[in-house]
């Protein structure tokens, strides 16, 4: 199902208080777009799959803490700020309700999918590298605290990098 649904190329990643949801607005060609919304729970289901991934990736199998902290603290670090994915009036926008997560080689392919029923099927689908991954989840988690929701099921590795470093949340795009 991935194959017929677009790829985003361009992102950008913000808490809507309004909305109380996190808003990605993705660029899937010359002047198309999408818009998706991800709820608390949504997330609290797919970051541990994500991050479990991230700790298996380790050369050397040693899991700690510390070490997965200090990735994420350099991938924060290499992030770098681009203006934003701005949203147009005739964007498509819908709820994601399942996001199908698939391991490529050296990276994920994130299937966001909507509700079902529709002509065409409601979807984008996102591919990140170890990397990427590292600095979109950076980006989830400072979203994520700006909305003042439970970071209790992301890993402590992850929580702590951003506490590490004493800048703003970040409002990047990732491309």
């Amino acid at each position: 199902m991935t194959s017929s649904i677009p790829a985003l190329h361009r992102f950008t990643t913000q808490f809507s208080e309004s909305e109380d949801r996190i808003h990605i607005t993705g660029e899937t060609g010359p002047d198309q777009q999408v818009a998706l919304w991800l709820t608390p729970r949504l997330l609290n289901r797919m970051v541990p799959v994500l991050a479990q991934w991230l700790e298996k990736q380790s050369l050397t199998e040693i899991r700690s803490e510390m070490l997965q902290s200090m990735a994420q603290q350099r991938a924060r670090d290499a992030l770098d700020p681009q203006l934003p994915v701005q949203r147009k009036a005739e964007t498509q926008s819908w709820l994601v309700h399942t996001v199908n997560i698939t391991p490529v080689e050296h990276g994920m392919v994130l299937a966001f999918l909507g509700e079902s029923g529709y002509s065409e099927p409601l979807g984008a689908s996102l591919t990140l590298d170890g990397r990427q991954l590292r600095q979109w989840l950076n980006i989830l988690v400072d979203q994520c605290r700006k909305a003042e929701w439970s970071l209790a099921t992301w890993p402590t590795w992850l929580r702590d990098a951003q506490e590490n470093k004493a800048t703003p949340p970040l409002e990047v795009v990732l491309h």
